[in-house]
């Protein structure tokens, strides 16, 4: 018998795989929401940038590149983004970037993953800032981006907490060394 062979054990898994994708929708509306000026601040936030980073860590199969592509078109459509395609195209070269450094990133301490995700911060901000001074043909202010920045750096371990804690509740990835050929169940481990 498998490990979800049940009706409840199904269903325990599809939600509790829903979870870390509830989660992201909620960082999704955070990012796209407009609210009174002094909270206007703790939204400039790249929190959808800190969930990629972290997903990208420790579950790359979870945000596979065309879902990264399509939250930042999505997300560069709803906010009217004058370069659209910008956040998709950081988004996804981000994930990349992290995903290629993943085996490193898995056994280091928070510290370290923090320090990793201020380096991912900053070449996204400055290419950020670049390609919209490039596009715009005029020098933008830099003060939006390091503000930006600076946050991100505070709210990652806020943010991280709340990740690790959905991250918690997705059932263990299933083993790819166990595969079904017609009806038989193989074990390819020695």
């Amino acid at each position: 018998m498998g490990p979800y062979e049940s009706l409840t054990d199904k269903m325990e898994f599809i939600a509790r795989m829903l979870v870390p994708y509830a989660v992201l929708a909620m960082i999704f509306i955070l990012s796209i929401v407009t609210v009174p000026y002094p909270l206007a601040v703790f939204f400039q936030a790249p929190l959808l940038l800190m969930a990629i980073y972290y997903w990208s860590v420790y579950r790359p199969t979870l945000l596979p590149p065309w879902l990264v592509f399509a939250i930042g078109l999505l997300l560069d459509l709803i906010t009217g983004m004058p370069y659209l395609g910008l956040s998709a195209i950081l988004f996804l070269l981000g994930r990349i970037v992290v995903v290629d450094q993943r085996r490193f990133l898995t056994g280091q301490s928070f510290m370290v993953i923090w320090m990793g995700f201020a380096a991912l911060a900053a070449l996204f901000h400055i290419f950020q800032w670049s390609m919209s001074c490039l596009l715009s043909l005029q020098w933008m202010p830099v003060r939006d981006f390091v503000s930006s920045y600076v946050l991100g750096i505070v709210l990652f371990p806020a943010l991280y907490l709340f990740l690790h804690l959905s991250h918690k509740i997705l059932p263990a990835p299933i083993s790819r060394s166990k595969t079904r050929i017609g009806s038989q169940k193989t074990d390819m481990t020695l």
